[in-house]
């Protein structure tokens, strides 16, 4: 392969004189440019030669993370799964779940650029292994901005409810000097 055929570069440093790490690089017009490095601990770098956590992120105009839903065969209607973020853990048992934040289309969308209704749920496990909290979100933001705390589809600015049947909904509100407001 010629250096014009050749559309990126990787490069490996071995043990030696320094860590060990692998670099990525993308070429433009002959011109090869930094992309991602995998250092030797395995943290992963994009944009970054100095990962900090296992996948830092960082660019000069700001660090975005996009999580596309890429289906151009079928409209997104109600209901249907943008993307997820999964907080799990693994222990002698095995690998679990123990939270996520879904994106959810909260309408159909239509074509117009705005009309694309979409919510956030948070969901908790409980401790115990009694109850399942992945059942139902803890927490949503609906598509109007609205917050609902233990109810799916909140009716005002911020709603919250309880679904057990022993405990009425509950808030309180603490100041800087330690009352509390129940």
């Amino acid at each position: 392969i010629n250096d014009k055929q050749c559309m990126s570069d990787f490069k490996w440093h071995p043990d030696g004189e320094s860590d060990s790490f692998m670099d990525f690089y993308t070429t433009d017009a002959g011109t090869n440019t930094f992309a991602m490095r995998i250092d030797k601990d395995g943290k992963v770098g994009i944009g970054t030669v100095a990962p900090g956590q296992l996948l830092t992120l960082s660019a000069a105009t700001g660090a975005h993370m996009s999580l596309h839903r890429e289906d151009a065969d079928s409209a997104i209607v109600d209901g249907d799964d943008l993307g997820s973020i999964q907080f799990t853990g693994r222990d002698p048992d095995g690998a679990h779940l123990g939270a996520y934040i879904i994106a959810e289309a909260a309408a159909d969308w239509g074509t117009h650029a705005n009309d694309k209704g979409t919510e956030l749920q948070f969901f908790t496990q409980t401790g115990g292994g009694a109850d399942n909290g992945m059942a139902a979100p803890r927490m949503t933001i609906d598509m109007a901005g609205k917050v609902g705390i233990g109810v799916a589809d909140p009716g005002a600015q911020l709603t919250i409810g309880n679904t057990a049947d022993d405990v009425g909904a509950y808030m309180s509100l603490e100041n800087r000097s330690n009352q509390t407001i129940t």
